[in-house]
Formats: structure tokens, sequence, C-alpha cells
């Protein structure tokens, strides 16, 4: 019937869709990328919802076990960003299922969208101001502040979306669930988009945009001063020991900063693309392009890997969470390793008196230090447990090839197995908190710049 008639009429674009058949049904011709594009960002959000629990999961075990070394205010806002990160990507993976039309459903995921994506951004507006007032201008946070964090970023965070459903400017606006337009222009959402959403994103994003320029400038002045520390002293023994006192103290804060620092950049890299899309859009773009096409893909993926990110700085870059893994890989050395070791030390000075009472494990400790690993005799081997098992024998494999360093047996013995626990607890020597109370006001010289790192 349609001989000779060419039904597939292209938009124009360079694409294979167009009107087809009798009754002229529109064909999108990017149908299969939006299918591919939900499929890539349901399984980045699946990874970050993952991702967001472990590091929920490792601050309560950091907290039950090293609750001085993870006493921390940058620690605590982590973990609410996680738990904002994960009904953020719950509700936009919802989305993906809701029925488009104007029905509760579909308020009630894009008001957790929108709740669950402020309070994230707004927590990382919260690490960026934290490090700004104790690093940049000083200013000693007290748990006061700390809780106007917590309650500025999740009252704006839960209020914003409230308005907009009331003032129904959140829901069904004839196309898909997202923000509404006047009654008479519902898809022009472009105002509660902006004053309920991305305005605020894009002013967290200015922030920490700066926020991170300053921490990072002061980074520079501070390795700056470092350098110029031997020059501006003598060069006696007294001045140079405190030259390296104060400049290994310096160091530590400024990794610590500077590592911390990365969670102001998560915003930025989350939420820039949706950004630049809605701008794309309102300026005459259209979703039926090759440019609308890979804009709104950069801006799903980052997005959905939004948890993602904050979790990898965490798991991955965070200091405390450095010196958490430190001490549980001594500890899994000591239970797992050294306790099977057929080894006695010998010290170079003096040894532990002949008649002191020893036991399985601790047998010929030193007292002393400068001490050296040698073979025991027959019977005191005798005494020393042996891996037993699959499970025993597979730890003692894995710890000696991945978790074994040359420290762990050159002035150490092989401690009491029922000690080890604390041993682990003990093992790890943070300035970064134990040894800083968190009242500490206030950072004014080289020295006291270590300080800081406990109120970050």
């Amino acid at each position: 019937m349609n001989d000779g008639i060419d039904t597939n009429i292209t938009d124009g674009t360079g694409g294979d869709g167009g009107y087809e058949g009798d009754d002229f049904t529109w064909v999108d011709p990017y149908a299969s990328e939006w299918d591919k594009l939900t499929t890539v960002s349901t399984t980045l959000a699946t990874f970050s919802i993952a991702m967001s629990l472990a590091t929920l999961l490792v601050f309560t075990l950091m907290r039950y076990y090293l609750p001085t070394l993870s006493n921390r205010v940058s620690l605590r806002l982590v973990s609410f960003i996680a738990i904002a990160d994960i009904v953020y990507e719950c509700a936009w993976m919802g989305l993906n299922y809701v029925t488009y039309a104007d029905t509760p459903e579909c308020t009630t995921v894009m008001y957790f969208i929108v709740a669950g994506n402020l309070a994230s951004v707004f927590m990382s507006a919260a690490i960026a101001l934290n490090i700004f007032l104790v690093f940049v201008i000083k200013f000693g946070v007290t748990p006061i502040y700390e809780r106007m964090y917590y309650i500025a970023s999740a009252s704006v965070a839960i209020l914003l979306p409230i308005i907009a459903v009331a003032t129904k400017r959140l829901g069904y606006n004839g196309d898909e669930c997202w923000f509404r337009g006047p009654p008479d222009d519902l898809l022009n959402g472009i105002g509660p988009q902006w004053g309920f959403l991305y305005g605020w994103i894009t002013l967290v994003c200015i922030l920490c945009s700066i926020a991170t320029f300053l921490f990072w400038y002061v980074l520079y002045q501070n390795q700056k001063q470092l350098r110029d520390i031997p020059n501006r002293v003598g060069s006696t023994a007294a001045s140079a020991k405190k030259n390296n006192k104060a400049r290994k103290k310096e160091q530590l804060v400024n990794k610590a900063v500077s590592r911390i620092s990365w969670y102001c950049v998560v915003p930025l890299l989350a939420q820039s693309w949706n950004i630049i899309l809605d701008v794309y859009l309102h300026l005459g773009g259209s979703y039926e392009t090759f440019t609308s096409v890979w804009i709104t893909y950069l801006a799903c993926i980052f997005a959905a890997l939004q948890g993602t990110m904050n979790s990898t700085i965490f798991l991955l870059l965070d200091p405390t969470v450095g010196h958490a893994r430190e001490a549980l890989r001594k500890h899994l050395v000591q239970a797992h390793y050294l306790k099977y070791m057929c080894l006695e030390t010998q010290s170079t000075t003096a040894m532990t008196s002949p008649t002191s009472p020893t036991s399985p494990g601790t047998s010929h400790r030193m007292s002393m230090q400068h001490v050296h690993p040698t073979i025991v005799d027959p019977e005191t081997a005798s005494q020393i447990p042996v891996p037993e098992g699959l499970f025993q024998n597979a730890m003692f494999w894995f710890t000696k090839q991945l978790l074994l360093r040359s420290e762990d047996l050159e002035a150490k013995t092989p401690l009491r197995s029922d000690t080890a626990k604390a041993a682990a607890r003990g093992s790890v020597h943070s300035p970064t908190s134990s040894e800083i109370p968190a009242s500490t006001t206030g950072v004014s010289n080289t020295e006291g710049k270590v300080r800081a790192v406990a109120l970050l």
C-alpha cells in the first residue's frame, strides 16, 4: 500500500528515527541510548549504595574499636553524607520504576531525590566550612558549632522540597516526574528547578571551589615555610631537633587537610553536568540531539557516582581511616602470623631476669631495644602454637604474603594472643585525636597547628 513511499522521515539531526507507519507514530532515534543509560546509571547507583553502606560500616567499627581516633568532625559529617547518598540513590533508582502520572508515588520519589541530593551537598559544604574555619581562619570549632552543621543542613534539605510540594511545583509536569511550572505551562519549570535545587547546588559548588582553592593555597604557603625553616634559625643541635619536630607536625596537618579537602570536590564533579544540561536545554537545546544525549550520559553517570566518590575518599584518602587500616593490619599480623613464629629476641645491651615468669608465645621477651630475631630452642618452640585447619593456614599464608612487613619482625617478639586486641588498639600513634583534646580552641603557631587536625 505504501510502495514507493518512504515512511521513515528523519528528524534532521542525523538520527534514524521519525514518523513510521500509516498512523505516523513518532519513533525516538535515541530510544536505545536511553535504555542503555538507564541500565548503566542504575548499576552505578546500586554500587554507590553499596559503597555508602560500607562507609557506614567502617565508621561504626571505628567508633566501637577506636573511639578516640575516630572522634573527628569530618568523619561524623561523612557518615551523614553516606546516609543522604543512600536516600538520594534509592529514590533516583525508584524514579525508573514509577509510572509517570499525577500520583503520590511520583511526588514522593521526587521529594526524596531533592532532599537526599541537597542533604549530601550541604554536608559537603559543612566539611568545607569546617576546614576553612579551623585551617585557614584558625577558629576552634566547638560541639555547638558542629551541631549547627547538622541542624542547618538537614533543615534546609528537608524544608525546601516540602515547600516545593506544598506549592505544587514538584511532581508530574505532564511529561515526567520533575519540577512543574505554573498551571498553564507545567513544562516550564526552570524557576522551581533553580529555586529549590540547582540554585542551591550551584551556590555550594562555588563555595566549595573557593574553599578548595584557599586550602591548597595555604598548603602551598605552609610547604614554602617548611623549606625556609632551616634558613631562619641557627644550626645548633637543639634548633635542628626543634625544626624537625615542627616540620613533621606541619607535614601531618598538611597531609590531613589535603586529603580531607577532596570531599569538597565531589559536589563539583557530581552535579556540574546536571547544571550544564539544564542550561543547555533552556537555551534551546533538545533531548533528541547527539549533544544532549552525551551531556545526559555524563550528568546521569556522575550523579549516580556521587556516593561512590564520597566513599572512595573516605575509605582510601581519609587519614583517620588510614590509621585504622594500619591498626587492623598489625592486629592481623599478630593474630595470624607472629604468634606462630618460632622466634626469640636477644638484646644487645641487657636481658630480662632469667627468673621472670614466661608464658607460651611470650618467652624470652627482652626489656631493652636493639633486638634481633633468632631461632629458638626446640623446647621453647614446642610451646608455640601452629596453624591448624584450613582457615588458620589460609590466614597465615594471606598475612605473610600481603600484610607482613619487615619492621614487624625487626624489634618485636610475638605478643600473647590474649593481648593482641589491646596491642592493635594501642599501636596507632595518632596525634590527630588521641593526644589532642576535642575542645582545643585556636591554632596560632607552627607546633600548635597539629591540634587543628583533631577538629577537622
